[in-house]
């Protein structure tokens, strides 16, 4: 895709493939897994939602540590991440839903 393993210098893996499928699999399939509880309204989603925005917020702050640069898209992309968490927080407030694991539940 253009993209050179040089980027890959100061990270963990020596080509794209580790990261790539982690994109794939958590990231993609956590958001679509989230999306269809979402519309099948599972609570459930709600809070894989508010889970895989915060994963994303990680990985693009990893991706600036190991690659030692920063392109416009990872912004639009920790943006877009800090958009994701905050909506799913308020739909989590507006909805009154309780909270995974609480103490006071158990």
């Amino acid at each position: 895709m253009g993209v050179s393993p040089e980027l890959l210098i100061h990270a963990p893996f020596q080509t794209f493939l580790i990261p790539g499928l982690f994109l794939l699999f958590i990231l993609f399939g956590g958001n679509l897994l989230s999306g269809l509880l979402i519309l099948r309204k599972n609570a459930g989603g709600a809070y894989i939602l508010a889970v895989m925005g915060a994963i994303t917020i990680l990985w693009i702050l990893a991706q600036w540590v190991f690659m030692w640069a920063i392109f416009p898209i990872q912004v639009l992309f920790l943006l877009l991440a800090f958009g994701q968490l905050l909506l799913a927080w308020r739909y989590i407030r507006q909805t009154n839903l309780p909270l995974p694991f609480a103490a006071k539940e158990n």
